[in-house]
């Protein structure tokens, strides 16, 4: 099993020479997501976009959650409006200094940044501890790259409080994928009109992400 499966890739990944990874369940990709991504690249050569393989070991469930699939479908539409940048595919692994360590395997030239939220970045932090629960030893020359990674950590807060190096739109803050999903859930339950679908959710998703709930039946109880 490789560490990481592409998805779609970027059409020259030997010559980018920055590249920011950022991993979310994005079920769905919402606007949120969306403002992330754009801000990444406006730093950066290059956006990888990575789906934990371990989420789909949760209760996950089609209707009620996105198939991988389709996941990557709505991150591919992300890629039609704003270039080939974008990659996207599933990350077998999720502690980032050994993720940072598997990418240059695929983005030999690439200084590997990546972008997270408040929450995620304390646990990054907090990595011995997770090494030593997944049973890897936590030595020198981990704590060597923790500190070399650490400085290239983007991260995003949800809240004017937040310890965060990049502070999310207040109009974004409140935008979640459970959010979405509940509302997707609670259209199709009284059966709305289109109109009231576009009135209650253009605000949190892309026109293109909402086609394909609609059409694909995504979130359906």
């Amino acid at each position: 099993m490789t560490p990481i499966d592409l998805k779609f890739s970027v059409p020259n990944p030997s010559q980018i020479q920055t590249l920011c990874g950022f991993l979310g369940s994005f079920d769905p990709l919402h606007r949120g997501h969306e403002w992330i991504v754009e801000h990444l690249l406006q730093q950066f050569d290059a956006v990888l976009l990575l789906i934990p393989a371990r989420h789909f070991e949760k209760t996950v469930q089609f209707p009620r959650n996105a198939t991988f699939r389709q996941r990557i479908e709505m991150l591919a539409s992300l890629r039609s409006r704003h270039g080939t940048r974008i990659a996207a595919g599933l990350a077998h692994e999720v502690l980032f200094i050994r993720l940072a360590e598997d990418l240059r395997s695929y983005f030999p030239h690439a200084d590997i940044f990546f972008g997270m939220g408040n929450e995620t970045f304390e646990r990054f932090l907090d990595s011995p501890r997770y090494y030593v629960r997944s049973g890897i030893p936590w030595t020198a020359a981990e704590q060597a790259k923790l500190d070399h990674l650490r400085d290239r950590i983007v991260v995003f807060g949800r809240s004017e409080q937040a310890d965060s190096f990049v502070t999310v739109p207040a109009h974004l803050r409140g935008i979640s994928s459970t959010l979405v999903r509940e509302t997707v859930m609670a259209l199709r339950s009284i059966q709305a009109p289109g109109s009231l679908w576009q009135q209650r959710l253009s605000s949190m998703i892309s026109p293109a992400v909402l086609e394909l709930i609609l059409q694909q039946g995504v979130y359906a109880v």
